[in-house]
């Protein structure tokens, strides 16, 4: 999916169900994606995978995840929160989200063809990832509010300026390591 500006209903609709997931709340959760439109509940998937995807390299120093990097945080999602043990989040179902979906950008309905899994399931991860991943300062909605923040402003900005980025980003942390 690529990113754009999304219709504020749908960015609510987006952050109410990742508010369930984040609390436990999978029957709410459920009940608010069967109200919702189909269209808001694709956007809201699609940024499922977008903000996943983003704290994936976040995490990675900036840098595209490899191997090791997904199962670690895969590990983290599917082992960190009451949410995640309670419903027995295994591993591999949160690597294939992680990895297939986020990173790769696999479709989603190829990956989980379980339609229970299809829905639920991305929240859920998204939730425990922006849990275990913000900042220690910070809650899960502030770090969410950075992620769109950035992912809005990719959007618009010309791929020429991802090297320069990069070179930012690599410099800032040689400046600032010991």
């Amino acid at each position: 999916m690529q990113f754009m500006r999304i219709d504020p209903e749908a960015e609510k609709a987006f952050r109410k169900a990742l508010g369930y997931a984040a609390r436990g709340e999978i029957q709410d959760l459920e009940q608010h994606l069967e109200a919702l439109d189909n269209s808001h509940v694709t956007v809201s998937l699609g940024l499922c995978g977008l903000v996943t995807g983003y704290v994936c390299i976040d995490v990675c120093g900036r840098e595209w995840p490899d191997e090791e990097n997904l199962r670690k945080i895969s590990y983290q999602a599917a082992n960190v929160g009451s949410t995640v043990r309670k419903l027995g989040l295994q591993m591999q179902v949160a690597y294939d989200f992680i990895a297939r979906v986020a990173v790769r950008g696999e479709e989603l309905a190829q990956v989980f063809p379980d339609p229970e899994k299809l829905v639920v399931l991305p929240f859920v991860v998204t939730a425990s990832v922006l849990g275990s991943y913000r900042h220690p300062r910070q809650e899960w909605w502030e770090f969410l509010n950075k992620i769109e923040g950035a992912l809005e402003a990719a959007e618009v900005a010309d791929l020429d300026v991802l090297p320069g980025l990069m070179l930012r980003s690599r410099r800032s942390r040689s400046a600032s390591a010991p």
